[in-house]
């Protein structure tokens, strides 16, 4: 910053017209003050999709100057297949039934990709210049619900296993998740979470932005029944990422109702929310009350843990060694015995690598799959492993 004795003009100066100082003094004074802006310019200028409004046809044509550029241009590591990859992949070819939908930056933005559950017949089901997201199989495994910006705001749609009919269902929504009977699909609007019901077409709201209370686990959670539920009060929480429970009965999201971010459940009448655990991305396993989500620990990496919807004991479902040492957006086969996951080599949402991972649930001592070998992030995967989907 100038001094106050190296102003260029004083007041009497402006009044009258005259400068204190010489010519060739202001000119460099008015270089050094509007260098740094016209950097500053410049540099945001190199990434016009950040001024311009989603779905217009100006931002489809910058993601579509993006995808023109190539992935390797975005930052993102290549992270090599080792021979030991190869060779525990291809002993893997045809021992794995099913099929993973989810979603991958292999274009420059975000599309929806398919492939046997052991690794093998990619295709990739949507192509399209705004972002595919977060897909779900229903129950049947005859749709697929995600949801896309395609129109300038997020919505959910579905289409068929092969990408084609892909049709909008729920406007203004995100992360669909479906009932078990496939009548219902949960979903996020603007930090809240909704019901849909598919055949009326209506929607009703399940976590609202403010509640009153909300019951906190135990502090020795080896023995619930002995002890009276805690509670805390809240004024106003964000929620996101719901998870239906395969019973019909109740709803785990992730909110941050006491802190960034915890796993909640509730039942679908809205009653006693607890606040089971510190954690993220909630995923039921199947035939069960048990949930299993991410929790982050930094730098030191992150695990999936697995706890009881009524609280208890936790339980480390997996803690892969560094580098894989950070581990997100579990899903569970409908069958309960498939575990797939992202994983990357560092904490980095924005420029970490993710890669798909799979191996038998209940198997916590084998080495698991990795499935995905992109220089670009894979992520958000769904498993479904019926015979129908396997095709």
């Amino acid at each position: 910053m100038l001094g106050s004795d190296s102003n260029a003009f004083s007041q009497e100066g402006l009044q009258e017209g005259r400068c204190k100082r010489p010519l060739k003094t202001l000119i460099w004074i008015l270089i050094l003050i509007t260098l740094p802006m016209v950097q500053a310019r410049s540099a945001t200028s190199e990434t016009p999709a950040t001024k311009i409004a989603p779905g217009s046809q100006s931002a489809a044509e910058a993601a579509k100057a993006l995808r023109a550029n190539g992935v390797e241009n975005l930052g993102f590591e290549k992270l090599e297949q080792s021979p030991d990859e190869k060779k525990a992949l291809d002993a893997a070819k045809g021992q794995i039934p099913g099929r993973i939908v989810w979603q991958s930056l292999r274009e420059n933005n975000w599309n929806i990709y398919s492939m046997r559950a052991d690794g093998t017949d990619v295709r990739r089901l949507t192509d399209h210049l705004l972002d595919d997201e977060n897909p779900a199989w229903s129950p049947d495994g005859m749709l697929i619900a995600f949801d896309t910006r395609r129109s300038g705001h997020w919505q959910v749609f579905t289409m068929k296993p092969d990408g084609s009919q892909q049709k909008l269902l729920i406007d203004n929504a995100r992360h669909p998740s479906w009932s078990a009977d496939g009548c219902f699909i949960a979903f996020e609007r603007k930090w809240k979470i909704f019901l849909f019901t598919i055949a009326e077409k209506s929607e009703r709201e399940l976590v609202p932005g403010k509640l009153a209370t909300a019951e906190m686990p135990p502090a020795k959670p080896g023995k619930p029944a002995k002890q009276a539920p805690l509670t805390t009060t809240i004024q106003s929480i964000k929620s996101s990422g719901p998870a239906l429970s395969t019973d019909g009965k109740y709803l785990a999201f992730t909110t941050d109702a006491r802190f960034p971010w915890e796993v909640a459940v509730m039942p679908l009448d809205g009653t006693r929310l607890r606040l089971l655990a510190w954690g993220r991305e909630p995923a039921w396993l199947p035939g069960t009350d048990r949930i299993t989500f991410t929790r982050e620990a930094g730098r030191s990496g992150s695990d999936l843990l697995m706890r009881s919807a009524a609280g208890g004991q936790l339980k480390l479902v997996s803690s892969l060694e560094m580098p894989w040492g950070y581990e997100y957006a579990p899903a569970v086969s409908p069958d309960g015995r498939w575990l797939v996951w992202a994983v990357s080599q560092r904490h980095d949402p924005a420029a970490a690598n993710y890669e798909l991972f799979i191996r038998k649930f209940d198997d916590t001592k084998s080495e698991p799959l990795r499935l995905t070998f992109h220089t670009a992030p894979d992520r958000s995967p769904s498993i479904f492993t019926q015979t129908e989907a396997d095709r």
